[in-house]
């Protein structure tokens, strides 16, 4: 758990900027045993009996039985009762409260905590660890592109207790190789160098 920090940040980005939150949930999970992603809430027996539909309606076959209209009365009953179940599994962990007049979606545990808009937006995190309690405020989106909606701020409070605002001004997309990040980190801090900026804090990980 040495880069707690890193890997939550870096992966709370990749999520808000990329629309992907498969590498935070990867870290979340380290943390709590409840937790799961809407692929593990999918109702797999309905998945597979649509997709035998699916095969059915693209068979060239005459005699192929239809999946969902099946002979007999047990596999009748069988799939009434999947097609009949929710897509989704309830998820426990997630419960829905109202503030005022808004309506929130919550996550309560021992380790991590986090909350969400009506737009499924996520605007706080909070997420204990062995090195401490790392927190997240994430401020309102807005366009920052024709394709990209960003959040203005990040409040970000680090393992001990300290408190970074975090306000982008403009959001670039790279594609690099790790050779080309590498390098383009180093130009980065030759402008530093040359234009004598001081750093008045230092993050215990790399931006």
């Amino acid at each position: 758990e040495e880069n707690t920090a890193a890997e939550i940040f870096y992966s709370l980005y990749a999520m808000l900027g990329n629309n992907d939150s498969r590498p935070l949930m990867e870290v979340l999970k380290r943390y709590s045993f409840t937790i799961k992603s809407n692929k593990e809430l999918i109702n797999k027996d309905k998945v597979m009996l649509l997709a035998q539909y699916k095969k059915f309606l693209e068979s060239e076959d005459e005699e192929a039985v239809n999946p969902l209209k099946p002979e007999s009365d047990e596999l009748k009953a069988k799939v009434n009762q999947i097609l009949k179940a929710p897509f989704l599994t309830r998820d426990e962990t997630i419960k829905r409260v109202r503030e005022g007049n808004k309506y929130y979606w919550l996550i309560d545990e021992s380790n991590i905590k986090a909350r969400f808009d009506e737009e499924h937006r996520l605007r706080e995190l909070w997420v204990k660890s062995t090195n401490g309690e790392y927190k997240y405020i994430i401020g309102p989106h807005k366009p920052f592109s024709a394709n990209l909606n960003f959040p203005e701020f990040i409040w970000f409070l680090d393992g001990n207790g300290r408190k970074y605002e975090i306000k982008p001004l403009k959001h670039t997309m790279f594609t690099d190789s790790e050779k080309a990040h590498s390098t383009r980190l180093t130009r980065y801090n030759r402008h530093i160098e040359k234009a004598n900026i001081r750093q008045t804090f230092q993050f215990d990980f790399l931006m």
